[in-house]
């Protein structure tokens, strides 16, 4: 069984391993990966499994000087009968790299096939859902209004959020639409919509908040105070986060340019 090995003079770890096709290998890893098998739980001296080293090569944080192939190319899931983490330290194992890193979609389907266990949700998919929790609470709020664009009472409503990056987004919710649904009594012949859309912007950051509506001005006047009501949950998210909103723009009241900063 290949072990862990920390360095007696330098900091960092190295892997010491042997295959039938390759003798004894050293294998290398970078600073992010030992920042991942320390949070892992692995120390001086432990056995590491082989398809953990197999997961930290997907990863590229796992190199060799002379010893052994270690390109992306070279990657290929193990067989199963040589997996020897549980169920539960194999999510353990994705958490801390997903700590850590942020691989691709494709390289955590990968990663996910290496320690046979099921996808999790999605960067996006999790956003949404912290998002839709947090808003879910206004439900509970009297000044909460939404008696003209949902026909009906907050309560009775379902909350939903999808963010939509754009082609350059590269961290999500950053350069995306966020839209946010709220959805009437479904038991009504017509429960109503009222949906508000939030551009952030990576550069710039809130860039702007619309709400779609039609018909009369007491719809408009209920979509406002809403936006009203949402901005700071949606600000502390931000917050949360660690997004920069930036610096309000004139489209933006006065007193949202104040709740803005």
């Amino acid at each position: 069984m290949p072990t862990i090995n920390a360095y007696k003079h330098d900091p960092g770890y190295y892997i010491r391993a042997w295959t039938t096709d390759l003798g004894n290998i050293n294998y290398k890893l970078r600073s992010r990966g030992n920042t991942i098998i320390e949070r892992f739980g692995l120390e001086d001296g432990d056995e590491i499994s082989w398809d953990t080293i197999h997961a930290l090569k997907s990863i590229g944080e796992i190199y060799t000087e002379g010893s052994g192939t270690l390109g992306r190319d070279d990657f290929a899931p193990l067989d199963g009968d040589t997996k020897t983490l549980s169920e539960e330290e194999a999510k353990r194992l994705l958490d801390s790299i997903l700590d850590e890193k942020n691989p691709s979609e494709q390289r955590i389907k990968e990663l996910c096939d290496i320690l046979d266990i099921e996808r999790p949700e999605s960067n996006i998919e999790r956003l949404e859902q912290e998002l839709a929790s947090r808003i879910a609470g206004i439900t509970s709020r009297e000044s909460f209004q939404t008696e003209v664009t949902l026909n009906g009472p907050a309560d009775q409503a379902s909350i939903s959020v999808n963010i939509e990056p754009s082609e350059e987004s590269t961290e999500p919710p950053l350069d995306s639409t966020i839209n946010l649904l709220l959805l009437g009594d479904t038991s009504l012949d017509d429960p109503g919509i009222a949906r508000h859309d939030i551009y952030l912007c990576e550069e710039h950051g809130l860039e702007g908040w619309s709400f779609a509506y039609s018909g009369s001005w007491e719809t408009h006047a209920e979509m406002a105070r809403q936006k009203a009501e949402l901005m700071p949950i949606v600000i502390q998210w931000f917050d949360d986060l660690n997004i920069d909103y930036g610096i309000p723009k004139e489209s933006f009241g006065g007193a949202q340019r104040d709740l803005l900063g």
